[in-house]
């Protein structure tokens, strides 16, 4: 697997509640400049509220706070779905119904919300660790534990006409015991795939399943564990969707010294296959885990380190195949310690994180981060190409190098390499993948006999990246012939 390092600069904290206490927070991305913000407010007798916020740089400005509860309650869990950038759709336990689960539509312009009527789900008991993704622009599917029947899991398939929601029935997707950290995501508009923990006391192992959808219709697939040692416990499960045929699975493995932990499930109809575990967090404890995909081959994971003092940690996953290689640890929040997180991917580049920080009295706080991991062309990520050509000659004795020059001067560059060929886009695997440093200037090099060529008189088609571990990433593009056996050709650099 090629190595590679990401890195993510976070901007200062901008305060969504600025007092005593943010909790069950939502944040959901409505575009590259905008993103939607849901919490309890236990400042104000536990009110579900919602508010716009703008991104400019790192700069964060909110619009007014709109509720979608008013009445006082005692703590409301609440998760979002967009389904357009001017609409979403709200899945809550309301506390002050019996713990009932109720959904309401909000409609956006500018900064203003406005809601549509509530209408719940679940009418007789408690929706519990419930989760509601979108299939498309007017349907979604939402999962819960029915503590009103026997605390089995349950899913449903929603559609949005306006503001008003139609339910389909609800199929049974656990029926043991108490499904717990239930969790969506959707490939398509007729396809997702659902994590939860099995709750029954001869199980609880942490479980997958692919949902497929016809109208309001689910037929559910095989369980597929991703912890499959009986009684292992899985705890703050994440998924997400990387592509029409992979997603990533993120969770705290109780078995295994509650380390973080991730696995790539590949799919192929209703049938998933996971590959092996990658560790995010190899000591102590994570908790609080959030999952979303960056692009094809790279996703980031939050979480909270119990083994630091609950700091808010990242960390910036690549995936090859099945496998996954971490980058390196970034703090966004320092202090002891960090609370209900939640993120977003506004761009390629640019994340949004939303967490209560206990240290300062439990606000509600978000911070924008910057992160060096490219821009995807096809299944590739390169980043802003800057269109230098380099074309190059390979023979039996003489291996073309690569160059790039950094503005700030690095100890140390890893470079990540594309097969563009024909569009195939793949990332490359190569033995080596350091590079480097050209006597003591700001110039690093990295030889091509690292390359896995496979034919003489075969002329390739790359994208690369070398990343520094100060923050910078440098762009390229190179044609590389090979030529007969015995001719020798030299390197010739065309900007």
């Amino acid at each position: 697997m090629a190595v590679t390092n990401a890195f993510v600069n976070f901007g200062a904290e901008y305060e969504f509640l600025s007092a005593d206490g943010s909790i069950y927070n939502s944040l959901k991305v409505l575009d590259d400049s905008t993103f939607l913000l849901s919490y309890d407010d236990g400042s104000d007798s536990h009110k579900g509220k919602s508010r716009i916020a703008s991104v400019s740089g790192t700069t964060i400005t909110y619009g007014s706070i709109y509720e979608y509860i008013s009445t006082p309650g005692i703590g409301n869990y609440v998760d979002t779905a967009i389904l357009t950038p001017s609409k979403f759709i709200l899945a809550f336990t309301d506390e002050t119904d019996s713990g009932h689960g109720t959904l309401r539509v909000g409609s956006i312009s500018g900064t203003t919300i406005t809601f549509g009527s509530e209408t719940e789900f679940l009418s007789t008991g408690r929706a519990a660790y419930l989760s509601i993704s979108a299939l498309d622009d007017s349907s979604f599917v939402i999962s819960y534990a029915d503590w009103s029947d026997g605390r089995k899991g349950k899913v449903i398939i929603g559609t949005v006409s306006g503001t008003t929601i139609s339910l389909g029935s609800a199929t049974t997707f656990y029926s043991s015991n108490e499904a717990i950290n239930t969790r969506t995501a959707s490939f398509n508009a007729s396809k997702f795939v659902l994590c939860y923990k099995q709750g029954n006391a001869g199980d609880l192992q942490g479980t997958a399943r692919i949902g497929t959808v016809s109208g309001t219709t689910i037929t559910l697939g095989s369980e597929v564990d991703f912890t499959n040692i009986a009684s292992s416990s899985s705890f703050s499960i994440d998924v997400d969707i990387l592509t029409s045929s992979r997603f990533v699975v993120c969770y705290r493995d109780e078995n295994d010294s509650e380390h973080g932990t991730s696995r790539i499930g590949a799919v192929d109809g209703t049938t998933i296959t996971f590959g092996s575990e990658a560790e995010f967090l190899p000591s102590g404890g994570a908790s609080q885990t959030i999952v979303e995909r960056i692009n094809n081959i790279n996703f980031a994971v939050f979480y909270q380190d119990e083994a630091d003092s609950n700091h808010g940690t990242i960390k910036i996953g690549t995936i090859e195949d099945t496998d996954i290689t971490f980058g390196d640890e970034t703090e966004f929040l320092s202090t002891n310690g960090v609370n209900y997180i939640s993120f977003g991917t506004l761009s390629v580049d640019k994340l949004v994180v939303a967490y209560t920080d206990v240290a300062d009295s439990n606000h509600g706080t978000a911070k924008i981060g910057l992160a060096t991991v490219g821009v995807v062309i096809g299944n590739a990520v390169t980043g802003e190409v800057l269109r230098i050509i380099h074309r190059l000659h390979k023979t039996q004795d003489h291996d073309p190098q690569l160059f790039n020059t950094f503005d700030v001067s690095p100890s140390g560059v890893n470079i990540q390499v594309w097969d563009i060929i024909d569009g195939a886009n793949n990332l490359v695997s190569t033995p080596i993948s350091g590079c480097y440093q050209i006597g003591s200037t700001n110039t690093w090099g990295w030889s091509t006999a690292n390359l896995p060529f496979t034919q003489s008189l075969q002329k390739y088609h790359y994208y690369f990246r070398m990343i520094s571990n100060e923050n910078e990433s440098q762009y390229g593009e190179f044609f590389i012939t090979v030529p007969e056996q015995g001719h020798r050709s030299y390197t010739d650099w065309e900007g």
